[in-house]
């Protein structure tokens, strides 16, 4: 179970894995598209009209949430805190496939071989966000990762 404190999780943009319908997990790091970029940059004006502003930015090591993270951070120049534990959940040889060939395995909760299972990735992502949200103690932080993470919040 997570601590009882308030954190921000944000998604990363559109990636060209995405448009290209492929399966990107935590060791397949797609790049942002031109889209997703805006997207970020579409966002970002929004975090200064949080009722409670975040006080410092973890994102996954990933270069999508990473790129996302920075445009955030533009104008709210906080400290920015990369974890290598917020990457998306590893679909090992699934990587790079169609992704509507993933999908019934992970629908019947196989695990990607060389990959992790929905129970190891919602646990790795569990002692992540609760060493965030301890380490931040009473700053209100800003997560930055994947839309695995909320399928792993979900499954806790």
């Amino acid at each position: 179970m997570l601590p009882a404190r308030p954190f921000y999780l944000i998604r990363h943009g559109e990636t060209e894995a995405n448009v290209a319908h492929i399966t990107a997990g935590g060791k397949f790091d797609s790049p942002l598209t031109e889209k997703g970029l805006g997207q970020a940059h579409t966002l970002a004006p929004c975090l200064n009209q949080l009722e409670r502003a975040p006080a410092l930015i973890y994102h996954s090591s990933m270069i999508r949430a990473r790129d996302t993270a920075q445009v955030l951070n533009e104008k709210l120049n906080l400290p920015m805190i990369k974890l290598q534990d917020l990457r998306e959940h590893e679909m090992g040889e699934w990587d790079g496939l169609p992704r509507e060939t993933v999908e019934p395995f992970l629908e019947q909760g196989i695990v990607p071989p060389g990959g992790e299972s929905e129970s190891l990735f919602a646990q790795r992502i569990q002692v992540t966000l609760t060493g965030v949200l301890e380490h931040a103690k009473n700053r209100l932080p800003l997560i930055v990762a994947h839309g695995g993470m909320f399928h792993a919040i979900g499954f806790l």
